[in-house]
């Protein structure tokens, strides 16, 4: 894909650039050696240097294969977690704050699905649309974005809740090929993990992993002590003052 391609031709060129530094400096010497110039000649890159421009082309790269440049390119993710571990909290959490930034947002919920309808067709039903297409529906937050200058993010939450696995078995590469059509649509979603394997088929499983960023969502783990200080504090509750111990 582009990415892969993109990586590829950064790290050529940072090979070259090697390269290049290396038979620079080599030549710089000869030309000026015993000459007490070499020490002061601007044109001289010494290893230090030349290490900052490859740091430059790796930190390129390392941008690149980041996760969330991964989203931007790809612009499907699916969001993996336990039961409760706070999935639907975290989507209205993101759409309330973009929808509050003028960012096109549409939350849907996936355990109200119809499974005699697609996924867009599902999508339009649950934001009470009548006498539209999905391609009219489509062009129209695509036409949205560009007024806002922001992509529009639809997030289906729960996809593993009710007959929506079903409804995603089947549709989920034609789904995403719909989303990927427009250039300004972005897409996410979530499922609980002990049902991915309800989603994915040996037919999709190359879509869902290849095509679509997954992410675990681990709630507040690792931080448990910052998010309880974080609750206690808004709702007026006083921290305990004995320590307690998280497990």
């Amino acid at each position: 894909n582009d990415i892969n391609f993109f990586i590829s031709y950064i790290e050529n060129f940072r090979e070259y650039l090697e390269i290049f530094l290396n038979q620079f400096n080599i030549r710089v010497s000869l030309e000026y050696k015993n000459d007490l110039r070499q020490e002061s000649d601007t044109f001289y890159v010494d290893l230090s240097e030349k290490e900052s421009y490859v740091d430059i082309v790796e930190y390129a790269i390392k941008t690149i294969e980041d996760e969330e440049f991964q989203i931007f390119e790809k612009k499907s993710m699916l969001i993996i977690g336990e039961a409760l571990i706070g999935k639907t909290h975290l989507f209205c959490d993101v759409a309330l704050n973009r929808l509050q930034n003028n960012n096109p947002t549409i939350l849907v919920f996936a355990n109200l699905f119809d499974k005699n309808k697609t996924i867009i067709d599902n999508i339009i039903s649950q934001l009470g649309l009548i006498n539209i297409s999905e391609d009219e529906f489509l062009q129209g937050l695509n036409l949205l974005s560009t007024r806002y200058s922001s992509r529009t993010l639809i997030i289906i939450d729960a996809i593993n809740e009710k007959d929506s696995p079903e409804i995603f078995k089947e549709s989920i590469i034609k789904f995403n090929e719909q989303i990927k059509s427009y250039p300004n649509l972005a897409l996410a979603m979530s499922i609980r993990d002990v049902e991915l394997n309800r989603v994915k088929t040996s037919s999709n499983e190359e879509c869902i992993d290849n095509e679509i960023i997954q992410i675990q969502h681990k709630g507040f783990e690792g931080i448990e002590l910052e998010a309880v200080s974080t609750f206690c504090n808004a709702l007026g509750v006083e921290l305990p003052k004995i320590p307690f111990h998280i497990t």
